[in-house]
This record gives structure tokens, sequence and C-alpha cells, in this order.
């Protein structure tokens, strides 16, 4: 889960399963001999429909939860430990007899550390992108950037999520982020985030709202203008259910992917401002700068942000991403 622990901290390698999961995360996965889930309900998304790692793994698995209905659920455990995982995990690290220095010289850690090196480097090259419309890696990549220390974020599904959950790294453990990716509800960010400034009054919040989203919760901005709390929407634009339409592209070919996920032109600023918010547009990627601006100022704030859709550029979906390198579709791995 996002926030466990640091993103930057050298064995962390980023989210699994089909729903933010890249080539070296699931690939560790399934290539490890132990795998130790930790409050998981090894649902669909997380495992890539069991397959992250696969249901007749050759690995031992360890299940902890707070209750015992989650326990081998979908996976056959070799140990279930059911207790507070806190109190449970500081028990074990005092049974434990290597520390993680020593855990570091491990022959495949140091192997996993170089992989991600190397996964990390070609991020960074995606992040340097002058693409129009803007790459969603060069606008995550600069969304860390610009959020101050104190921050929440909360994303709606598709386009919003699926990059934040695989490229935006949460500084330190801790409840920062929210969405409700398992779920798959639109129209959860723009309510979520009123919820998040009001309990975070002293954090800026930012959510990031797919334009098939804004239609489920767009009267809340009035609430949003209203409270006049640091919430800064930001309503990702690629014209369309982009998730959707990125599936009819993949699962049934391309003379499909026009069907009911395409919009027209409409004016997000303009909705905004009806609404009494600051609201601007961003469509190139030197424009994602004053971000910061925004994010460090005490007024609710609205931007809409032209990105490209998923089915030009296809984001770590496992099964988009077999499609995509079969029909030599841009993609990320």
């Amino acid at each position: 889960a996002k926030g466990t622990v640091s993103e930057y901290h050298p064995l962390s390698i980023g989210v699994i399963g089909a729903r933010g999961g890249t080539s070296l995360s699931n690939r560790a996965l399934c290539e490890a001999d132990l795998i130790f889930f930790i409050g998981s309900s090894t649902d669909s998304a997380g495992t890539d429909k069991w397959t992250v790692p696969p249901v007749d793994t050759k690995a031992k698995i360890i299940q902890l939860d707070i209750s015992e209905y989650e326990a081998g659920n979908n996976y056959p455990v070799d140990v279930i430990l059911i207790g507070d995982v806190a109190a449970t995990l500081e028990w074990m690290l005092e049974l434990a007899d290597i520390s993680p220095r020593e855990m570091m010289k491990q022959p495949r850690i140091q192997r996993l550390a170089e992989e991600k090196k190397k996964h990390d480097e070609y991020v960074a090259s995606l992040a340097e992108s002058n693409e129009t419309p803007i790459n969603p890696v060069r606008f995550i990549k600069e969304l860390e950037k610009a959020l101050p220390e104190k921050r929440c974020l909360v994303m709606d599904v598709g386009t919003s999520a699926i990059y934040t959950s695989t490229f935006y790294k949460v500084p330190e453990a801790g409840r920062t982020m929210a969405y409700n990716f398992a779920m798959g509800s639109l129209g959860y960010a723009i309510p979520s985030s009123i919820g998040a400034s009001v309990a975070r009054q002293d954090s800026c919040v930012a959510a990031l709202v797919g334009d098939g989203s804004f239609g489920l919760a767009a009267a809340e901005l009035e609430t949003i203008a209203r409270l006049g709390f640091n919430n800064n929407i930001i309503v990702v634009n690629n014209s369309s259910f982009g998730w959707i339409r990125a599936e009819w592209r993949l699962s049934y070919g391309p003379e499909y992917v026009d069907f009911a996920t395409n919009f027209r032109d409409v004016d997000y600023v303009k909705i905004a401002e009806g609404f009494g918010l600051n609201a601007n547009r961003i469509t190139k990627p030197e424009e994602l700068g004053s971000l910061k601006e925004l994010f460090n100022s005490d007024e609710p704030s609205f931007t809409e942000l032209v990105l490209q859709p998923e089915d030009k550029l296809v984001p770590p979906v496992p099964s988009w991403i077999k499609k995509a390198q079969k029909e030599g579709i841009r993609h990320i791995k």
C-alpha cells in the first residue's frame, strides 16, 4: 500500500499487480522464494488476477491480518498470523537474527537494487519529455516536486490513479494518499478532497480528477469555493472515458476505440470560474511549474490539465502492455 514505507527507501520497488505494478516489481515478486502478505486481501487487482504471484507458486507464503476472514482466501498459505500489524512486526523484528545492513549485502538484494536503478533511470527519461499533449509521467514527477511537505493527494480511478500509483513516490511513511482503485467508482476524488481539506487544514490537498469522473461531482466545486481551504482540483482532460477507451482498443481492436467513450470539447475552466474558483489551463509541459505557486497559496484552485490518453501511451497494466507490445503501440513498462 502507498505510504506503508517511504518509496525512496532502497528496498522499495513500488506497488504490484494490475494497478500500477511494473515489469520490475511484478517480476521481483514472482521470483521470490518467500512472500509476506500484510493486511492484503490478495484481490484480483492487487495480484493481476492471481498471476502475481501465480496461485501455484512454489514460494512459501506468510499472511498477516487483523482478521481471520482474509487469511488463506486466495492463496495456499504456509503460515497465518492474526494480530495487530504494528505489534506483530515489532515482535518479529526482535526475533530476526539479521540486521538491515547485512540484508543489503545479500546477492539477490544487490541485483534487485541494480535493476531498480536502471528502472528509475528509465522513468527519469520519461519525466524529461516535452511532448504535447503532456506525457503523464512528466506531470507526475512535476507534481512530486511542486507539492509542499505537508500534503495530501487524492485520486479518481483511471488516468488519475494508474500513473500516480506507479510513478508518484510517497516521501515518507504515513497516510498522505487516498484512492479507491479496487472499487473503481468514478467521482470519488472531489468529495474526498473536501473531507481531506477539513480534516487536515494545515496541509495542501490536491485532487486528480478524470474528466469522466468530473461530471459526477462537479457541483461540489461550490462547496470547495465556499469552504476556502487549500484544496486544489486538477482535472485530467483526455476528452474521453480514457480507461474504458483503452480497454476497448486493447481488448477488441481499433474499430471499437470510439464506442461511447469520447466527449465533446468542454471548457472546464469556465465551469470552475462559474463556481468562483481561481481556474487555469495547462497544455504544455513547461507550464507545469505554475502548480507550485497554486499549492503554496491558502486559497482553493482549479486546473485543467491536457494529457495523452491511455490508448496512445499505454500505462503499466500488464494485460494492456502485452497487447501494446504485440501491436507496436507506445507503452510504459
